[in-house]
């Protein structure tokens, strides 16, 4: 088993995106079972991924796992994708990004621990907020590798700087385990071609080995993930470039799974 936490601090770097395009490909190419945890209060990733008949009123979501301090894998939810699940976010979460007396640092590490049994032995990825409030910490602590998004902007390499601060805390106090598995250059602009190269040698000269080959180019990221994954099925898998990039990247984190 696997668990990613995918994060940034700073909002627009495409981070839900790539959490989906990550879980998608480690499940279409690697045939592994795949769960997202939704932990960001604007639920973005929940609402592509789930189908359209779902009861948001009536099943259990993120927030009340830790309201009620029960088990994740009882608020598993069934995708529009086979293979994958999702344990659903909720504007409420942002209640628990206001106030830190609301929870601990190992509240979703105690929630996945509850279950002695978890259904599948595959990946689990979270989507965390575009903060570095608690919500993101409490996944530094659950999580087995860390996957920074970035994009090539003036404050590309503060944000990632920032988070590294937290995931250090994290790896001192909490989880001396934790990995980070890279940095990943989303949105690169061709159409700034020298701006674009200019911000992203910064982000590799700061960062050197811990960025992740390539750049995943704005025009052809997959923005209309949220047409029921029409577009991942129809399109990812007939683009050879993206498709194999993608597989690079799921593959390079799977080599931080325990015992294998």
């Amino acid at each position: 088993m696997l668990r990613i936490a995918v994060i940034q601090n700073k909002g627009g770097v495409g981070r839900t995106t790539c959490t989906l395009c990550l879980g998608l490909h480690i499940n279409h190419q690697h045939g592994r079972p795949v769960t997202y945890i939704d932990m960001d209060p604007q639920h973005n990733l929940s609402t592509t991924a789930l189908p359209d008949d779902f009861e948001w009123e009536k099943e259990p979501n993120v927030f009340d796992v830790f309201w009620q301090e029960g088990a994740l894998a009882g608020a598993l939810a069934p995708t529009r994708w086979d293979g994958i699940t999702v344990v659903p976010g909720a504007k409420r979460l942002r209640e628990y990004e206001e106030s830190r007396k609301s929870l601990t640092e190992q509240r979703l590490r105690d929630a996945f621990g509850i279950e002695q049994d978890w259904p599948h032995d595959g990946v689990i990825i979270a989507d965390c907020p575009p903060s570095l409030g608690p919500l993101t910490e409490m996944a530094t602590v659950w999580a087995d590798v860390i996957l920074y998004v970035t994009v090539c902007s003036l404050y590309g390499v503060d944000g990632i700087v920032e988070a590294r601060e937290l995931v250090q805390r994290t790896q001192h106090y909490y989880n001396s385990s934790l990995k980070e598995g890279g940095i990943l250059i989303n949105r690169w602009d061709p159409d700034s071609w020298d701006m674009s190269r200019a911000r992203e040698q910064e982000i590799r000269d700061a960062f050197g080995e811990l960025v992740l080959p390539g750049q995943v180019k704005e025009s052809a990221n997959m923005y209309n993930i949220a047409e029921k994954g029409d577009y991942f099925k129809h399109n990812m898998w007939g683009a050879p470039a993206l498709r194999n990039q993608w597989t690079g990247y799921a593959d390079h984190l799977l080599t931080f799974e325990k015992g294998k």
